[in-house]
């Protein structure tokens, strides 16, 4: 009996016990909650990843030669952390993704890579020397790293760049623009080893989930500094480039609709909002014409939300700001040209006068004197004979007379004048005056073609500097899957 009541006892404290542990809690009393799921782990975008994101692509090349492409991109494997490699190949997969038109449907080209542990692979979006031409003029590319088999990886060593050239603007159409960003790394999940599939989470559906499944995840949330535009003649272009990863590819997507805050450097705020579908680029002016010099020079923007349909999306970008300015240049470059001698005809200007000539050499007789004897008898004495004589010799004197000798004959006996005729030379008469030389005039050999030509002279010069940087993001991940869907 007394064993009955004991184990009676024993029941009615056991009932009791457990109706004391059912009881409602009082009110304020403390309840163990169990704790919420852990956070995605977010991206680190100073490591190399297992995805790159590359914000913007331009279809094409630029002028004036043709030959530049519009976008170079760059895209570097190193070794991931803990790992050891050696020139081990590395297999990549690209999407060329298309903002969405009207329909909504964001057209996207698939295409593969590959390369080796520290090599470096150029891509361009018009298929040289590797890519496939982008079914769009402009858009984003997503590169992932798959095996040989085409699966899905860890491989966290990828890093890249792209270089962005195009025509400035129509004012500008033979100058180029060129700005670089670097590209976005994504690191698969912490808890996948080097070389684990990607896709092997049990659903294997060959979508990229960025929500610390598969890889860590991003955020929906960008902030920037940026500069504010302006209209003068130095005009001023800031242009924001947004994508999300919340994309169905090749099929249609919902609109991503951002809610901004723009900030002066007064903190005067202006609210804007801008929708798009899968990428975008779009001027601070065209969000809010408001957004130039009379707001501020320079301001914070930050969007306070990204969705769609109502949910959170991811949301990344960068900023690019052109500037256009005509820069002052000198008046041209003198250039000597060769100088040709031309020598013109001299003409002589004696300015001098001639002494007399003197008259050198011997003269000769060439006609003698003749005696001509008229009455001889009136000049001889006597007649007769002896007279005649006489008269004969008279006129023998006469003839034989040396020139000169007028007086050799007596008596009426008249000389003629003899003739001179001989080798006189004269010599020439020495020009004397100014220095007594024969200067001459326009005869001097001067330099033709030979002045200073000036070469190139303008007034100004056109030019365009460009600048982008990547937004920052804050620290709230958005767990969101891309969809390569009609992977072709």
């Amino acid at each position: 009996m007394k064993s009955t009541l004991c184990t009676i006892a024993q029941l009615a404290m056991l009932l009791l016990f457990v109706s004391i542990l059912i009881l409602p809690a009082p009110a304020g009393a403390g309840v163990p909650v169990p704790p919420p799921p852990p956070e995605p782990i977010l991206n680190d975008s100073e490591e190399p990843g297992s995805v790159l994101i590359f914000h913007k692509f331009i279809r094409g090349t630029v002028p004036p030669t043709g030959d530049l492409p519009a976008t170079e991109i760059a895209i570097s494997v190193t070794c991931p952390d803990g790992s050891t490699c050696a020139g081990e190949p590395v297999f990549l997969r690209a999407h060329w993704v298309c903002p969405g038109k009207t329909d909504g449907v964001c057209h996207e080209t698939k295409f593969d890579l590959d390369t080796t542990v520290k090599g470096t692979i150029r891509i361009r979006p018009d298929g040289h020397p590797q890519g496939q031409n982008p079914p769009c003029d402009e858009g984003y590319l997503i590169v992932w790293v798959i095996d040989d088999h085409g699966n899905p990886i860890k491989f966290d060593g990828l890093i890249g760049h792209a270089v962005i050239r195009h025509a400035a603007s129509r004012d500008f159409p033979t100058v180029i623009s060129e700005g670089a960003y670097n590209a976005l790394p994504i690191q698969a999940a912490a808890h996948l080893h080097t070389g684990d599939f990607t896709d092997g989470n049990g659903n294997a559906d060959g979508k990229l989930d960025f929500d610390g499944t598969e890889y860590k995840a991003i955020t929906g949330r960008i902030f920037g500094t940026v500069r504010y535009e302006e209209s003068n003649q130095s005009r001023i272009e800031t242009h924001l480039t947004l994508l999300t990863l919340d994309v169905k590819s090749n099929q249609p997507n919902d609109p991503t609709h951002v809610e901004f805050n723009f900030f002066n450097e007064n903190e005067h705020v202006r609210p804007s909002h801008l929708d798009f579908t899968c990428w975008t680029q779009v001027r601070l002016t065209d969000i809010d014409s408001g957004l130039n010099t009379s707001f501020g020079t320079k301001g914070l923007v930050e969007s306070t939300s990204a969705t769609q349909a109502g949910h959170d999306v991811t949301l990344v970008g960068i900023v690019s700001t052109l500037t256009f300015s005509n820069i002052p240049i000198a008046p041209g470059v003198c250039e000597q040209t060769a100088a040709a001698c031309t020598q013109t005809a001299a003409t002589c200007q004696a300015g001098c006068t001639l002494a007399n000539a003197t008259c050198t050499g011997s003269c000769t007789v060439d006609v003698a004197a003749v005696c001509a004897a008229t009455v001889c008898s009136n000049v001889c004495p006597g007649s007769g004979f002896f007279g005649i004589l006489a008269c004969t010799l008279c006129q023998f004197d006469c003839t034989t007379a040396q020139a000169g000798l007028a007086n050799a004959c007596t008596a009426g006996c008249a000389l003629t004048q003899a003739t001179c005729q001989g080798t006189c030379a004269v010599t020439q008469g020495t020009c004397t005056g100014i220095n007594g030389i024969c200067t001459g005039i326009n005869g001097i050999c001067t330099a033709t073609n030979g002045a200073c030509q000036v070469v190139g002279a303008t007034t100004s010069v056109p030019a365009v500097s460009e600048y982008s940087y990547s937004l920052f993001n804050d620290s709230k991940a958005v767990a969101t899957t891309y969809d390569p869907f009609l992977d072709f």
